[in-house]
């Protein structure tokens, strides 16, 4: 896999053996249901996609798997470039703004909704 980054740019996304995990905004997040629909993929082979790129979250052990979309049209799309972005949280990068355009999800809402809260913690 070819690298936007140079050796010295290269973003740290290994934390010990495992990847870092996906950031998400409640926007971004699917369910294996809808991401079974969007890649035409049994519950099972979608999981194991989630798993193998570190794409999804669960919170507890009988918890929903929440599936970061972005990331999941990333990596059925073979785009590890642009997941490898999305991992260094480079959410203004055209590569991974197209998957969020793609989406529908809007990164600026996602950071206006932020500064908003971030206000109201300091009223």
């Amino acid at each position: 896999m070819s690298s936007l980054f140079s050796a010295e740019e290269m973003p740290e996304i290994r934390g010990g053996d495992s990847l870092w995990p996906i950031l998400m905004e409640p926007d971004d997040i699917i369910s294996v249901k809808e991401a079974m629909f969007r890649a035409d993929l049994d519950h099972k082979a979608v999981r194991r996609l989630c798993k193998m790129h570190a794409i999804a979250r669960q919170t507890g052990r009988s918890a929903p798997l929440q599936i970061s979309g972005p990331a999941f049209e990333m990596v059925i799309s073979g785009d590890m470039v642009a997941l490898e972005l999305l991992r260094a949280n480079r959410r203004d990068h055209p590569r991974v703004q197209r998957y969020f355009d793609h989406l529908g999800i809007s990164h600026l809402q996602a950071r206006e909704r932020k500064e908003k809260l971030g206000k109201r913690d300091h009223s």
